[in-house]
């Protein structure tokens, strides 16, 4: 008994973290430590924020936008002071593996519980529908008049009687009230049933827009205007950079004094982790980037920053 309890215990993120010989966190603080480096001198080599390298030996990416940043961060960290990079790697992928699956379980917990509020409050309307009609139908059913009485009269004479008379006999009131009454059950049940087909498929959706999420749109029916994009890198900085048509030019990090040149479509969208080490022209036009010193930065050229 007691095996089948443990068995089916779940460990959270922290206890599936406290398995591993070290978190990333720890590793890059140890080595920091050895090669007696502050904080500040690590943030100054990798052009970052004190902020953000202070939450990496934390093993806090919350504010990191997605798990190819933290990779690349990590990676650069390790390589300042030392850490084997596959190491460390390897690690983190540990790390970020448990952290989706626990993002996963919460976000189907969450829809479930929303779906079975939904279900339990169409329930509730029903019911109350139902019994506002049913004590409706009985106050009229004791204010309906009673007819004349033809009980003296042969059974024969009065069954034709009402064949001739009255051909199709006319629903009553109460008949009628009950009659509404089934088809608005049915139609809240209907209601009930795609509110749960609508949870279900935005569950489906969520799973298959993460495992799509690398797959480039489809190129536009229209020929697009395109320009001439040139990025040089006075420093090691990592970046990403997609135009309008989806295409991602570039992604990852790039050492110093490299040069890109490529055809884009314009608007661009730009994602630049020292922007400060960096130059960047389009059709030969430069692109400010004085506002985004000693931070990250995010913006579309050339409609606007986002």
């Amino acid at each position: 008994m007691t095996n089948q309890a443990t068995n089916e215990h779940e460990p959270t993120i922290d206890e599936q973290q406290e398995l591993l010989p070290f978190s990333v966190g720890q590793m890059l603080q140890e080595a920091r430590t050895a090669e007696g480096m502050t904080v500040e001198q690590v943030a100054n080599r990798l052009k970052l924020r004190v902020s953000l390298i202070s939450e990496l030996e934390q093993d806090n990416f919350d504010n990191i936008p997605n798990n190819t940043y933290v990779k690349g961060y990590v990676t650069n960290y390790a390589r300042v002071v030392g850490l084997n990079v596959s190491d460390i790697q390897a690690v983190l992928q540990q790390q970020l593996i448990h952290t989706d699956h626990d993002m996963t379980s919460f976000s189907r917990k969450t829809s479930k519980q929303a779906l079975d509020k939904r279900i339990t409050l169409v329930s509730y309307l029903v019911f109350l529908v139902l019994f506002c009609l049913l004590v409706l139908w009985w106050i009229q059913r004791d204010e309906t008049p009673v007819g004349p009485d033809f009980s003296q009269a042969p059974q024969e004479e009065l069954a034709a009687q009402v064949a001739v008379n009255d051909p199709i006999e006319p629903m009553n009131e109460s008949e009628r009230l009950l009659q509404e009454a089934a088809q608005l059950e049915s139609s809240l049940t209907s209601i009930a049933v795609d509110a749960q087909s609508d949870a279900d498929a935005s569950i489906t959706s969520v799973e298959a827009d993460k495992d799509n999420a690398s797959e480039p749109e489809a190129t536009a029916a229209i020929e697009p205007e395109y320009a001439v994009l040139l990025i040089k890198v006075a420093e090691e900085c990592w970046m990403q950079v997609s135009d309008a048509s989806g295409s991602m030019l570039v992604n990852g990090l790039k050492k110093s004094g490299s040069q890109i040149e490529v055809s884009v479509q314009p608007p661009l969208n730009f994602v630049i982790g020292a922007p400060n080490s960096v130059s960047i022209t389009l059709n030969g036009e430069t692109v400010d980037l004085s506002q985004y010193q000693d931070r990250v930065a995010r913006f579309t050229y050339p409609l606007g920053e986002s």
